[in-house]
């Protein structure tokens, strides 16, 4: 006679029930529950008796820990000194029981990540307290950006002797997101001493990443435009020899040039001229190699040997005379001095008011 029992099944966890036939060998019944339950067994026998009811307890756990999901190794561009902040997405995992589960990574999303390699470490627990096996991934944080030179402007400087001009053209600043301090190195460098003429100054720079900058240049321009300056000659004083005029001759002054030294001087009148009396500029000028020329001038001043008075008239004493007298006035200027001795409206007598206050009368001209 074979023995039947039915087992009620609820849920999805798996079980197995053993029940014993008439021959004695059980018989495996298998299904799934998701928790723990009281399950009745009924047994009967075809001879019409029936057992006593009776019932178990199936306990159903979790001990099965998460898997977390792999996660790709991010690569990110620095955005400053400190590196950037770098935002993913927190790997996923797979657990039977908790399907929404998400692992907990640190450094967490959203942090800044220094320069170079960093290692994010993942964790996840589920409901059950069951820890799954860590993994990790990397970020790596990169400076593949370039610097870039600032823009100078072309420099122009005077030349302060023949080698030309030291030239100080300050720092050559850059822009790099990494590297904030970043100058750009350049030839020839500031503070040397350029040539006349223009010269290109080449830049460069490298960040501490090794990127390039693209070269750049500006030009130095040393000039002259500075005169010669001719020396200081004294006026020249002459007397006339023959019909009011005399030949004078004179020493050329000196000049000299920040670039070129030592500059010829053309005057005129030139040396050896014939001047007449009274005074003469002479104008210099000293031209230099680049076209620039400086001036200068002085006097040539040509006077009569004029040694006084000839009698009645005595020199050095107030002559007197009566009024209305006719004085001849005698004088010698040494030599054939010609008809022009005289100024405009020369000889002539001025009034003068004497000591006492009376007027006096001009003298007559004879």
């Amino acid at each position: 006679l074979l023995t039947t029992s039915k087992v009620r099944i609820f849920g999805a966890r798996r079980v197995s029930t053993k029940l014993a036939n008439k021959s004695g060998r059980p018989k495996t019944l298998q299904t799934y529950f998701s928790n723990w339950w009281s399950l009745p067994l009924e047994s009967s026998i075809h001879a019409g008796n029936a057992a006593d009811e009776t019932t178990f307890k199936i306990f159903v756990v979790d001990t099965t820990k998460p898997v977390i999901n792999t996660h790709a190794n991010e690569v990110r561009e620095a955005t400053g000194p400190l590196g950037a902040v770098v935002s993913y997405t927190s790997p996923g995992t797979f657990d039977v029981v908790d399907t929404s589960l998400v692992a907990s990574c640190t450094p967490a999303s959203g942090s800044n990540f220094a320069l170079g390699t960093n290692t994010v470490t993942c964790n996840a627990t589920d409901g059950s307290g069951n820890a799954a096996t860590a993994t990790s991934f990397t970020v790596t944080v990169q400076d593949t950006t370039k610097p870039v030179i600032n823009a100078h402007a072309n420099e122009t400087r005077e030349a302060t002797g023949p080698g030309g001009a030291v030239v100080d053209y300050g720092i050559v600043g850059t822009f790099d997101v990494v590297n904030a301090s970043l100058v750009a190195t350049c030839v020839r460098a500031s503070g040397n001493t350029f040539a006349l003429g223009m010269q290109m100054v080449n830049c460069n720079a490298v960040d501490a990443a090794g990127n390039h900058a693209t070269p750049t240049s500006f030009s130095v321009t040393v000039r002259d435009t500075t005169p010669p300056v001719i020396a200081g000659h004294a006026d020249v004083n002459a007397t006339a020899t023959t019909n009011s005029t005399a030949v004078v001759s004179y020493a050329l002054p000196t000049a000299s040039d920040l670039v070129g030294g030592a500059v010829a001087v053309t005057c005129a009148p030139v040396s050896g001229s014939t001047f007449n009396v009274g005074s003469t500029t002479v104008n210099c000028s000293a031209t230099d190699a680049a076209g620039n020329t400086g001036t200068s001038s002085f006097k040539i001043i040509v006077g009569y040997s004029f040694n006084g008075f000839f009698q009645p008239i005595d020199n050095n004493v107030v002559n007197t005379v009566r009024a209305g007298s006719a004085i001849p006035v005698k004088f010698g200027l040494g030599g054939n001095q010609g008809l022009n001795i005289f100024a405009a409206n020369s000889p002539a007598s001025v009034a003068n008011t004497q000591c006492d206050g009376s007027p006096t009368d001009e003298v007559e001209v004879t």
